[in-house]
């Protein structure tokens, strides 16, 4: 006991604290001991040790005013707030003591929020004794957190003086330094405080001092000496909240999002940090975690809380996502809040690319008028009317930037005054511009590449090369102006040459998702599908959040046939892009490729859930019914969409042609009268005007129709409904569409096999046989195909028939391939070839007139006369109309 004693008197309370226990192992009931180790856990620092064995000697007997202050601090220490207040009012304990029970329940009044209490109790700890610095210090305190700086002025100058080595008043000295933004001054607060803080007690008290530090270093760019303090606080404290939080800062500083990422997850399992929130979610921002980014955000962001950097992350965060509620909703605290033009700028940005121009305008606008001077938000005005297509207000706005001499403003409003001018379409106009700009400004990369890109679009290759060739000069980093080199080079057709400059700016932007998406396109222009698909899906690794790569890449693999692996890659973009329609639209196509009609139902249902506005949506469930045979509820969805103005021509039209098929002429000229008024460059509706002339038998104003629709957009639909009317209605030449078509398309095997069946029927076999040559060509293992082509060939009298035939019929021996074949031997003479060919066919289509035919010519040369007038009869008694009937006549009289 006399060396805890000694211990105790030297200040090293761990020592008294191990002797004092050793006593109380031998003597629980030894309340010197036990108030010995109280003392010691209270010194050290260790609220709860003290409290309780405070409580235990109060138990075996000691007085509470003997040791009820102590037992106070023990509660205060812990910030068990309340229960002090409650257990310890001011009459509690003597009046040796109460002053400092005042202060102990005010600093607690003022943690729980009640200040005008916590003042009035400060104040009577001062008035009972006036040494008492701590109380004053409190109420400084109190003067900060009320924003009373002269009032708090006035009691730092003198207690700098009377309480020159308390830890506590240096650290409120340079907090107050930071408020008045004496950021050198807080730095020499924080040093006074870590020194006394250094000499005078454990190396736990020095870690408030150099967090301060540490955070103004940070704030003022001084970098190394942060890492310095941050280096010492690893030292004492490496495990604490506040240390990882702000080894995570160094770490976010630097753009290692990783390392910051694992750093701020254990700071929040340790403590419910709002900076930690804060900087987890830009750091899953960073990364492209999404979902998990606007998990924290949201939870540091609201009406009245979260820093304006934190909402317009937010906000940008569920632009990405596709969130249902408009971007604009998540902006509302920046926009009515915010004083910086800068961050309302930001704002109006974000609401643009969220692709609600309307929302756009209407912020564009109130920040305008809020800062009517400010040529930054005017400039976002401009802009966000040049997205409405308002061009004359935009160029009003830009006209009154005129004389604003800022070189800046200068170069973005002439930027945008000649984009305006190509959106109107003075083409020589925007030239002008974009040449003076270019001019005036020849060492901004951003004037040459506007140059450049006007020219590209005016077709002068040349010129924007030169142009874009300068802005690569000037950014050679940039891979921006490098890209637009590879632009023109594929515009120019040197498709080699732009896959390196695009491999070039790879080096200059590694994953960079454009040039990726570059790659892919040149790679399809070379029709090279495969390699294609590759780059997009490296450009979808790089960001894997991007939707619109994720769309282009499903297509690409559904074009390959590769259905399953479209589908995985539309689920998996569908993870942080739940509301994508355009993705869900895919899954939907995916699903009715397959033949997986219910599922394609329920998806396309899903799309008209996001978005009841959206055509697509219902026309592709309008589909989905229709290849489950359920014209009836295709017919009602499309009604819907109407009926919430969610059509547009192509769904009113598939409307109009339902209708037709329901022989409901009326409803289906209304709407095509309807959009031929409302668009008149639009074909879909001629066509369904053709229809319903065909439904109706009127086969020329049905052919005229097509023509009109072809006029407008030279579809291939178009072209063969335009040819079934002129081989229905024996018109003119009802193929030369096909044939134009067929020109512009090598590889359309629908057209070679129309054009080709079109002039055989027309009695034209010589000219179907280059189409049904071109047609094998894209497919030889067609049977039927190279069927009629054999066909085609013995009708011109060409020697290859017989071996086309044969070919014909061993890849396929239907009935049809098989009186090919048979017809063609017999009329060659060899009739016993012929016959079992022949007679396989009629068996399996008896009622075919001209098969039958075929088999009684090849009997009658065999000499069975009478089976031969049999088949004949059967034939010719029919009716029908069949190739070679009035022949079949003239043998049945010679028989």
């Amino acid at each position: 006991m006399a060396r805890a004693n000694e211990a105790f008197e030297a200040g090293d309370y761990r020592a008294a604290a191990v002797d004092a226990r050793a006593v109380l192992k031998n003597d629980s009931r030894n309340l010197e001991a036990r108030l010995l180790l109280a003392r010691s856990a209270l010194e050290f620092g260790d609220g709860a040790s003290a409290e309780k064995e405070f409580r235990r000697a109060v138990d075996l007997g000691v007085a509470l005013d003997d040791v009820g202050i102590e037992l106070a601090r023990s509660l205060g220490m812990q910030r068990k707030n309340r229960e002090l207040l409650d257990e310890f009012p001011t009459e509690a304990l003597p009046p040796a003591v109460r002053p400092e029970l005042y202060l102990l329940r005010g600093t607690a009044q003022r943690e729980l929020g009640e200040t005008e209490a916590a003042i009035q109790s400060l104040e009577e700890a001062v008035r009972l004794d006036s040494s008492l610095v701590g109380a004053r210090i409190v109420l400084l305190g109190i003067a900060m957190d009320e924003g009373e700086l002269t009032n708090a002025s006035m009691m730092l100058e003198q207690l700098r003086v009377d309480a020159a080595d308390d830890v506590s008043l240096w650290m409120l000295s340079a907090r107050y330094q930071l408020i008045s933004q004496d950021t050198d001054a807080a730095i020499a607060d924080y040093s006074r405080a870590l020194e006394l803080a250094r000499a005078s007690g454990p190396r736990s008290q020095t870690l408030a001092p150099l967090y301060g530090l540490f955070d103004v270093e940070l704030g003022t760019e001084q970098v190394d000496a942060a890492r310095s303090r941050l280096a010492e606080l690893k030292e004492i404290a490496p495990d604490l909240p506040g240390t990882t939080l702000r080894e995570a800062k160094i770490a976010f500083l630097e753009e290692d999002w990783e390392t910051a990422k694992p750093l701020l997850q254990q700071t929040l399992k340790q403590a419910d940090s709002p900076v930690a929130k804060e900087l987890l979610g830009f750091v899953h921002y960073k990364l492209g975690e999404f979902a998990q980014a606007d998990m924290m955000l949201s939870s540091v962001v609201g009406p009245d809380v979260g820093s304006s950097e934190s909402v317009l992350v937010l906000a940008e965060v569920r632009r990405q996502l596709n969130r249902p509620e408009p971007v604009i909703d998540t902006l509302i605290p920046v926009l009515e809040g915010s004083e910086n033009p800068e961050t309302l700028s930001s704002a109006m940005r974000i609401t643009l690319a969220s692709g609600s121009i309307e929302d756009s305008v209407r912020v564009a606008e109130t920040n305008a008028q809020r800062f009517p001077d400010n040529a930054l938000l005017q400039l976002d005005l401009a802009t966000a009317y040049a997205a409405a297509g308002r061009l004359q207000d935009a160029d009003a706005v830009l006209g009154r930037l005129e004389s604003v001499g800022e070189a800046s403003v200068q170069l973005r409003r002439n930027a945008l005054l000649a984009l305006t001018q190509m959106r109107s379409n003075e083409l020589d106009a925007a030239s002008v511009t974009a040449a003076t700009l270019a001019k005036d400004f020849p060492e901004e990369p951003l004037a040459q590449m506007l140059a450049g890109d006007i020219a590209f679009d005016q077709g002068n290759f040349e010129l924007a090369k030169t142009r874009f060739e300068a802005a690569a000069s000037l950014a050679p980093e940039d891979p921006v102006p490098v890209k637009n080199l590879a632009r023109v080079a594929a515009a120019q057709g040197d498709f080699d040459t732009a896959g390196n400059l695009l491999e070039r700016a790879l080096t200059l932007l590694p994953d960079d998702v454009g040039a990726y998406v570059g790659l892919s396109q040149i790679a399809l222009r070379s029709g090279d599908r495969d390699s294609a698909i590759q780059w997009l899906e490296r450009a979808l690794q790089a960001d894997p959040g991007a939707a619109r790569v994720a769309r282009e890449l499903a297509r690409q693999k559904i074009a390959n046939g590769n259905m399953a692996s479209a589908r995985t890659t539309i689920v998996s973009a569908m993870q942080s892009a739940p509301n994508d329609t355009s993705l869900a639209m895919l899954l939907g196509e995916i699903s009715l490729a397959n033949g997986e009609v219910d599922d394609a139902i329920e998806q396309f249902g899903a799309v008209v859930g996001m978005d009841e506005t959206l055509p697509d949506g219902y026309r592709g469930l309008a589909i989905a019914y229709l290849a489950d045979g359920r014209d009836d509820q295709a017919r009602t969805v499309l009604r819907r969409a109407g009926r919430r103005g969610a059509s547009d021509v192509r769904s009113d039209m598939m409307l109009a042609m339902l209708n037709v098929r329901g022989a409901e002429y009326g409803q289906a000229q209304r709407l095509v009268d309807t959009w031929m008024e409302q668009e008149p460059t639009a074909d879909s509706p001629y066509v369904v005007q053709g229809e319903i002339y065909m439904a109706r038998e009127e086969l020329a104003r049905a052919s005229q129709s097509f023509e009109e629709g072809w006029s407008r957009r030279k579809s291939w639909n178009t072209a063969a409904r335009h040819a079934v009317a002129g081989l229905r209605g024996e018109l003119g030449d009802p193929m030369a569409l096909a044939a134009e078509f067929s020109e512009s398309a090598p590889d359309h095997l629908p057209s070679k096999v129309l054009l080709a069946q079109g002039h055989q029927a027309l009695g034209n076999p010589a000219r179907a046989i280059p189409y049904y040559e071109r047609a094998l060509s894209l497919e030889p293992g067609n049977a039927g195909l190279r069927n009629n082509y054999a066909w085609a060939l013995f009708e011109t009298g060409d020697s290859r028939a017989l071996e086309q035939a044969r070919q014909a019929y061993a890849a396929n021996d239907g009935p049809a391939i098989a009186d090919t074949l048979g017809w063609i031997l017999a009329r060659e003479g060899n009739v016993q070839e012929a016959l079992p060919l022949l007679q396989s066919a009629h068996e399996r289509v008896p009622e075919n007139s001209e098969i039958a035919w075929h088999l009684a010519f090849a009997t009658a040369e065999n000499g069975d006369t009478a089976r031969a007038r049999q088949l004949l009869d059967q034939a010719l008694s029919r009716g029908d109309a069949f190739t070679g009937r009035s022949e079949a006549q003239a043998l049945r009289e010679r028989l």
